[in-house]
């Protein structure tokens, strides 16, 4: 089965979509004319979230340490029933986690 090529690229020659031109409203070809530039957008961050930025690549640059021991010394607990939850003490750390944060 022959393949019929009907539209080469004319910069390379080789088959492709057609490439297009810049045209004037006269409707005449403008190759090597240059085309307008769309003005770049811009973001300015305020001091707070420039800060959170840098803590957020700070935070994701390192993993957190892990304690292998302690990991396996609370899920063999787990899996024996021994573990167990302080509900009291949960809530003085999140207290306490809270007052950090909005104090």
């Amino acid at each position: 089965m022959a393949s019929r090529i009907d539209n080469p690229n004319p910069l390379t020659g080789a088959a492709g979509p057609p490439v297009s031109r810049p045209v004037n409203r006269a409707g005449n070809d403008q190759e090597g004319a240059p085309a307008a530039v769309p003005a770049a957008d811009r973001l300015e961050l305020s001091g707070e979230a420039a800060g959170m930025l840098t803590a957020q690549r700070e935070v994701g640059a390192a993993p957190p340490p892990m304690d292998q021991a302690r990991i396996d010394s609370i899920r063999a607990d787990i899996a024996a029933g021994k573990y167990t939850i302080n509900p009291q003490e949960i809530a003085s750390r999140l207290i306490a986690l809270e007052r950090k944060l909005t104090g």
